[in-house]
């Protein structure tokens, strides 16, 4: 969840502009919670005049958003929407935008009615006026629509960081060629024509842009001798990194990689991280 929680005070933030090295995204989380805030506390006093209640309703308010922000996120990993039908996809975003946008306000609500003295008095939920809660209805589903926006952001921030390593991460020296058997041939191919070697039984299987080649050679083996561009995404694949066209969640921390000749491969757990950390 504390993952998650990251994603939802980043989702508000304007992005900075992409130039092919790492990014970092540390201040994130407190700026977005600070900006969100103070939009609020500005916006109702100008509205109505400063009132030191104006900044407990600004507190709930981006406290409420962001915990949907939250739950959301979960769900999205949880049930990756993007590797459905066209149909069903639509379909669980309309679902979703309405339970975001009805559970915020809910959770307003609930904050509101959290008066300092709840305790003695008990809790108690008014309503917005009809005007307001049209408002903060179509507000949420604008915020539900700007967490796939980001997350889409972030897909493709992570696979262009993956395939572009930051400078001095690439070797000085030309890495070595591979001479593999294509029947009765002999081909030889350079590891940048790799998209990724997969287990298969006792061979490791080659995978090209045009073609698949078998090879006796273990996957360590692949591991240990190639272009650190290529990377261990699970225990039966490796990918190499200028390969990845895109990534999505695929639930339980690991990551769906789209690859350059339309392949997928699923990470693991530990494959996700691996790529994640490259980003980061």
């Amino acid at each position: 969840m504390a993952r998650h929680l990251r994603t939802a005070v980043h989702c508000l933030t304007v992005p900075p502009s992409y130039h092919g090295r790492m990014i970092d995204t540390r201040a994130f989380p407190a700026l977005s919670a600070l900006g969100i805030f103070a939009i609020y506390a500005i916006t109702m006093t100008i509205a109505e005049g400063f009132d030191a209640r104006h900044l407990y309703s600004a507190a709930v308010n981006v406290a409420a958003l962001f915990a949907c922000f939250a739950i959301a996120s979960a769900i999205l990993d949880a049930i990756a929407p993007a590797r459905r039908a066209p149909a069903a996809r639509a379909g669980v975003h309309v679902i979703l935008a309405i339970l975001f946008t009805f559970g915020w306000y809910a959770l307003v609500l609930a904050g509101f009615a959290l008066g300092s003295g709840w305790l003695r008095d008990g809790v108690v939920a008014r309503a917005f006026t009809e005007n307001t809660m049209v408002w903060q209805l179509h507000y949420g589903a604008m915020m539900y629509a700007m967490l796939i926006l980001y997350r889409a952001w972030r897909a493709e921030r992570d696979a262009r960081s993956i395939a572009s390593p930051p400078p001095g991460s690439r070797p000085d020296v030309e890495p070595e060629h591979l001479l593999l058997r294509h029947g009765n041939e002999m081909i030889r191919i350079s590891p940048d024509e790799i998209v990724r070697i997969s287990g298969a039984g006792d061979y490791a299987e080659i995978v090209t842009r045009s073609a698949r080649y078998m090879s006796t050679r273990s996957l360590d083996h692949f591991e240990d001798t190639l272009s650190p561009e290529l990377l261990r995404v699970h225990r039966s694949h490796l990918v190499r990194l200028g390969a990845i066209e895109r990534t999505e969640p695929a639930g339980n921390g690991r990551l769906q990689l789209h690859l350059v000749n339309r392949d997928t491969v699923t990470t693991s757990r530990d494959g996700g991280k691996r790529l994640r950390a490259l980003v980061r």
